[in-house]
């Protein structure tokens, strides 16, 4: 049975295709000081969602089981997804028009916990949401209560 990858051979490999890689499935695959793999969910404005998994190296290669640069190549969103489930990623919602940056979205302990990257906003849900029609209908719904707290900021 094959080795999951070392970080030497991935970092290696990196270097070969530069620091920021996307693969055959659409994943962009960043390395700077940890590794950050992403997608685009959803690019229709007012707000765009990515989804992202960020870990170390050695985390990142043992959470997604890499043995080889194919499986690396083969990330696909269903991927990441699972590993925004175990508490690994998060979602971003990019809201452009409050001008104060966007949403974060994590799954913490079996709920969705909600942040402002530059706004003091803070919601738990209790239930995790693994939708882009589920996050979508949450901006919508809370849209007007972030406004006021972009504005009073």
């Amino acid at each position: 049975m094959k080795e999951l990858m070392k970080v030497a051979e991935f970092q290696s490999l990196m270097d070969t295709v530069g620091n920021i890689y996307v693969n055959r499935k659409g994943v962009e695959i960043d390395v700077i000081d940890q590794i950050s793999a992403g997608v685009q969910l959803w690019s229709k404005a007012p707000t765009t969602f990515s989804l992202y998994v960020e870990l170390d190296t050695g985390d990142f290669l043992q959470e997604l089981k890499i043995k080889d640069w194919a499986q690396v190549d083969a990330i696909d969103e269903a991927k990441l997804w699972d590993q925004y489930r175990k508490g690994n990623g998060y979602v971003w919602a990019d809201m452009d028009y409050l001008c104060t940056g966007g949403l974060i979205f994590r799954s913490i302990e079996g709920k969705t916990v909600v942040e402002g990257d530059m706004i003091t906003y803070n919601d738990q849900l209790e239930e995790i949401l693994d939708d882009i029609s589920v996050f979508r209908k949450y901006v919508r719904e809370h849209i007007g209560e972030l406004y006021v707290v972009a504005e009073t900021e």
